[in-house]
């Protein structure tokens, strides 16, 4: 029996618990993501290859790949948000303001629909902001801009029927030593992460009916 196909497009954080979760869907997905040659993993700031950066960047991936006609999955497995929340230094207004965020989430979906996949979103995982603030000087990210724009994308995946993953809450609820930097997690973190994911992307196999892509 043929397998659904499940992709991946998320930030640095689904590139870190991403093997763990490959390694766990093994023989229930045919897993594939965002992917490079490891230009992506020199630089976690910088929104190239495997990293999906903002909300633009994912929209104007899934542009891309819509006209190339690679987007024939069944599953995706779909974040963003950290990128979106960060103030640069000498401004005080985020990389992509609520608003713009908010369409960009509307246009994925759309375009989305039109390739029949269906969609998982992955809400944005939190910011500890004394620890950010002391280990990243480029720029600054506030737990309030998570809290808003989780709750901005909640109303429109809830508004479009998209099933969700708070891994906000999850990771929170591991303990408090999970900041392998100012934003990234120790591994133990990333491989329960990947266990709770993916209970979830089998229950979601199971719960519905779909027709795997020939």
């Amino acid at each position: 029996m043929k397998k659904p196909s499940l992709f991946v497009l998320g930030d640095s954080i689904s590139m870190h618990y991403g093997p763990y979760l490959r390694q766990y869907l093994a023989g229930i997905f045919d897993y594939d993501r965002k992917r490079d040659k490891s230009i992506s993993k020199k630089d976690l700031y910088k929104p190239v290859g495997a990293n999906g950066g903002d909300s633009s960047n994912v929209l104007s991936y899934l542009i891309e790949q819509k006209k190339k006609k690679l987007l024939k999955y069944d599953f995706m497995l779909l974040n963003c948000g950290l990128h979106d929340i960060k103030i640069y230094k000498n401004t005080v207004k985020n990389q992509i303001s609520l608003s713009n965020y908010k369409k960009n989430l509307k246009s994925i979906l759309a375009l989305l629909k039109k390739t029949l996949t269906k969609v998982i979103w992955v809400r944005i995982t939190h910011v500890d902001n004394k620890v950010h603030k002391a280990r990243c000087k480029d720029f600054r990210r506030f737990n309030k801009d998570v809290e808003k724009y989780n709750k901005a994308a909640d109303t429109i995946m809830k508004k479009n029927r998209i099933s969700m993953i708070d891994l906000n809450t999850f990771t929170k609820n591991t303990g408090k030593k999970y900041f392998k930097d100012h934003i990234h997690y120790f591994d133990n973190i990333r491989a329960v992460q990947a266990a709770y994911i993916s209970g979830f992307l089998e229950d979601e196999v199971r719960g519905m009916k779909y027709k795997v892509r020939s």
